[in-house]
């Protein structure tokens, strides 16, 4: 399996070490962390699972590990951000996110290794029909960024 990410209709913002993706097909957020993101960016029909472990590990500083690759990659498939479909095989049924914690709770591992996705539905309410831009409203949360961070906003973004 040499999985490829979607790249088309996707809106993308690095916060931190997280990548925010706005899927603007299906509607949908989703919120990377900086190892799903890693594999995510990495995902480009080339590499192999073996592959992206090795270079997912070095860019982390930490051993490659093929279970954490492969639980990124069904996050990815879930979340709908592969354009090839991870197909199911049981070494990655097997894999859950319970049973990666308590193999990764001896270290520090757990926090830095984590593949996690995280999404929700989108901020416009499928029942109103065709919406102004104008007339919504984002909530924007607050953040503590390392020193020297610097964040932009879209163009005709207001602040309060």
């Amino acid at each position: 399996m040499r999985p490829l990410a979607r790249r088309d209709e996707l809106l993308l913002q690095n916060i931190g070490d997280q990548l925010v993706v706005y899927d603007q097909k299906r509607r949908r957020l989703h919120v990377l962390n900086r190892s799903a993101a890693l594999v995510w960016r990495h995902c480009d029909g080339h590499r192999d699972v073996a592959q992206l472990a090795e270079t997912i590990g070095r860019e982390l500083g930490t051993p490659g590990d093929n279970e954490v690759i492969l639980l990124a990659l069904q996050q990815l498939d879930e979340a709908q951000l592969l354009k090839r479909r991870q197909s199911s095989t049981p070494q990655a049924d097997s894999v859950s996110r319970r049973e990666m914690m308590s193999r990764a709770l001896g270290g520090l591992a757990a926090g830095v290794l984590m593949p996690m996705v995280t999404s929700c539905g989108s901020i416009l309410d499928s029942t109103i029909g065709v919406v102004d831009p104008s007339n919504v409203s984002i909530l924007v949360v607050t953040t503590t960024l390392p020193p020297n961070t610097t964040t932009t906003l879209p163009p005709n973004t207001t602040t309060t």
